[in-house]
């Protein structure tokens, strides 16, 4: 039926795209060596971030709220006029570039629908009036905004389930191969950019601790600027040495913190 065609169109364009922050959060948690439904959850999580996973509701709200409005006037006054983003527009990957996923949707709700569909008509009104206004600067429609009339037409209230049901696959891909590679634990190096202290005191107060011992001050370092410390023999900001205690110590650790 066109519905199951449609919603099969949607998980798999869905499914995968690349390194997001779900996808990435599912391989951090791998690399701890977590079980897959915990790692699983850790995407879940962070795609529940309106940011990353609320696109398509952010979409139909507004389809909603502009219901009988002029498109053009409401769009300006809602959106452009007050340099908003609009929902459904733009996608950092697809900077200047059609999103494939966008237009492979559109194109199936009009090949089963038409575009004189009222719902269809309502979306197509919309994107016209954004790329009139915003395709100079490469701002195009995303997936999200054809999805959102893909679940309309469906009358299918769009919830984050629907997304994770496309994107587990996607994760579980991601986590074999994070396991078939060697599964190293994924620690990326910080650095402490804030306000340092302009004297170092000689004795700190109380027991010092393991972790103060492990973080003797480099020779030659200037308190003015943002000093750095070695860590039990090893350099610092290379890697991530460990403490004398075994476990891994952070670059870049503030005086104050000490």
């Amino acid at each position: 039926s066109n519905a199951v065609r449609l919603l099969k169109s949607y998980l798999i364009l869905t499914a995968e795209h690349g390194l997001n922050a779900s996808t990435f959060a599912v391989r951090v948690a791998t690399s701890t060596k977590t079980s897959a439904p915990k790692a699983i959850a850790a995407g879940v999580e962070t795609l529940s971030g309106p940011a990353h996973g609320g696109a398509i509701a952010d979409v139909t709200l507004m389809m909603e709220k502009l219901q009988d409005a002029s498109v053009n006037v409401w769009i300006n006054q809602n959106y452009i006029s007050q340099k908003k983003p609009v929902p459904g527009f733009g996608h950092r990957v697809y900077k200047g570039v059609l999103d494939p996923r966008a237009v492979e949707i559109k194109n199936l709700l009009i090949s089963i629908y038409g575009e004189e569909d009222p719902v269809v008509v309502r979306f197509l009104a919309v994107e016209d009036v954004v790329l009139e206004k915003l395709s100079a600067k490469g701002i195009y429609p995303n997936v999200d905004f054809w999805a959102a009339c893909l679940f309309k037409k469906l009358d299918i209230a769009q919830t984050l389930c629907h997304f994770v049901l496309a994107r587990v696959p996607g994760w579980s891909a991601h986590r074999l191969e994070q396991l078939e590679k060697g599964n190293r634990l994924i620690r990326p190096s910080s650095a402490y950019v804030g306000r340092m202290p302009q004297t170092v005191p000689g004795i700190l107060p109380g027991k010092a601790s393991l972790a103060a011992a492990a973080l003797p001050l480099e020779p030659g370092v200037s308190m003015g600027g943002y000093p750095r410390f070695s860590y039990g023999g090893g350099a610092a900001g290379k890697g991530s040495p460990r403490t004398p205690g075994g476990g891994v110590a952070q670059n870049n650790v503030p005086m104050a913190k000490l």
